[in-house]
């Protein structure tokens, strides 16, 4: 079976310059979908994002894109409301925006690579420099992505990231199930 052929309208008055499409159809095999082990079914992908960003128009556009895609979405306004919601949930990826009110992306980074370490951070921004970038990387952030957002850049991103999450406890799992059985005792 195919996911369903999803088309956004994703220009309208609400939406802010710097979120934009890349591509308004999105194919039947490429977004939100993968194939379980079991004869191939597609289902849609799952997971927890946090959104971090200032501006009301760009975070809700974004969140309702990602909980579209079957992701469960939640968002913070600045970077220690974001810093509060890292705290309390755990979340499989944290988007903040580089510049926020307060406490600003890398803040959120940091407290996120501190507190919860399996939590893959993408850093999101217009103001991006080669020097932000690299002190994104260094500390931790799993992706650097400039505005104006291209959103199915930003769904592939998650996808890939939701991915390796997944494959990554699969890993450990199979790792727990092989010491069991062939440990030496």
């Amino acid at each position: 079976r195919n996911c369903v052929v999803t088309i956004y309208k994703l220009r309208d008055s609400k939406t802010p310059s710097w979120f934009r499409a890349g591509a308004k159809e999105r194919s039947p095999v490429s977004h939100g979908c993968k194939y379980s082990r079991e004869g191939g079914v597609a289902i849609g992908m799952t997971g927890t994002i946090l959104v971090v960003e200032d501006q009301d128009s760009a975070r809700e556009s974004l969140c309702e894109l990602l909980a579209a895609e079957g992701y469960q979405v939640e968002q913070a306004a600045d970077g220690a409301a974001g810093i509060g919601l890292v705290d309390k949930t755990d979340f499989d990826i944290v988007l903040t925006d580089l510049k926020l009110p307060g406490q600003d992306g890398i803040a959120v980074l940091k407290h996120a690579r501190e507190v919860a370490p399996q939590t893959f951070v993408m850093i999101m921004t217009a103001y991006g420099s080669l020097d932000s970038a690299i002190e994104a990387m260094r500390l931790g952030a799993q992706d650097y992505i400039l505005k104006p957002l291209i959103i199915d850049e930003v769904l592939h991103k998650a996808r890939r990231l939701m991915e390796h999450r997944s494959l990554a406890w699969e890993i450990q799992m199979l790792r727990t199930e092989v010491s069991k059985h062939f440990s030496p005792t």
